[in-house]
This record gives C-alpha cells, sequence and structure tokens, in this order.
C-alpha cells in the first residue's frame, strides 16, 4: 500500500479481502472498495456491480498474458526487463484482435465488448452492419 505511485482510489477484490481490517484501513485512505461481502456477515454492504464485473475482465487479462511462461515464472532478474516483457507480451495479446479481421468484425468486437451503445462516425450500429454484409 505504502508503494511509489498514484494513490489508489478503488480498491477491486473478490470476497477472500472481504476483512473489517482491510475494510477499516482502507476506509481512512478514503478509498472506494468493491469488495462483495461474505455471507457469513451479518450486514451485507451493496456493491457497484458494474464496476464489480470489469475486475472479471482483468483477471481473463492477467491469465492469458501468464499463458506466456516467462512472465509466469518470472524469469527475468530486473524489474525493468520483466515489465518490458510484460509489455510486449500485452501489445501481442492487443494485436490479436486487429490483426486478420476486417474492419466490421473490429468494430463488432469493439461495440459488443466496449459499449453497447456506441456509434462510430455518425453511423449507427443497424447502418454499420449492412455496410458490412
Amino acid at each position: 500500500m505504502d508503494a511509489p505511485g498514484p494513490e489508489a482510489k478503488v480498491l477491486l477484490a473478490d470476497r477472500g479481502y472481504d476483512s473489517d481490517k482491510i475494510r477499516e484501513t482502507l476506509e481512512a485512505r478514503d478509498i472506494v472498495l468493491v469488495i462483495p461481502t461474505k455471507r457469513n456477515r451479518k450486514v451485507q454492504t451493496k456493491i457497484d456491480d458494474y464496476i464489480y464485473a470489469l475486475r472479471n475482465r482483468i483477471e481473463r487479462c492477467i491469465n492469458k498474458l501468464k499463458n506466456s511462461r516467462r512472465l509466469a515464472t518470472r524469469y527475468d532478474k530486473t524489474a525493468a526487463s520483466y515489465l518490458a516483457f510484460v509489455q510486449i507480451a500485452s501489445i501481442r495479446l492487443w494485436t490479436r484482435v486487429f490483426v486478420n479481421r476486417s474492419y466490421a468484425t473490429q468494430w463488432l468486437w469493439t461495440y459488443n465488448n466496449d459499449r453497447p451503445n456506441m456509434v462510430l462516425g455518425g453511423i449507427t450500429p443497424a447502418k454499420k452492419l449492412k455496410i458490412a454484409a
């Protein structure tokens, strides 16, 4: 928590991090908690379901990065070289989305996964689909 870098504003975590000590420490630092409460808690707190769903996307991305054996086993000795390889692996994942796909497929991927109400370049999704077909 005291690592250098920007101050955390939100903590996304699963039920395993639902403890009174963690909650008190983070609330004292004015950090918003998005941790579902354990089932045995007497007082169940509400969480933002949309933000909590983003945790799943982050977790899936990290699991895809761990498919690279060099990342999973941490062969690199310095933090700088490890970070460099994380960036290379991330670029590899990112380019898989766009390589060997048509423009319409890329647009539909973005439309379905990121913003369901997105309008691209003034063209509504229905018009875009007619163009792609």
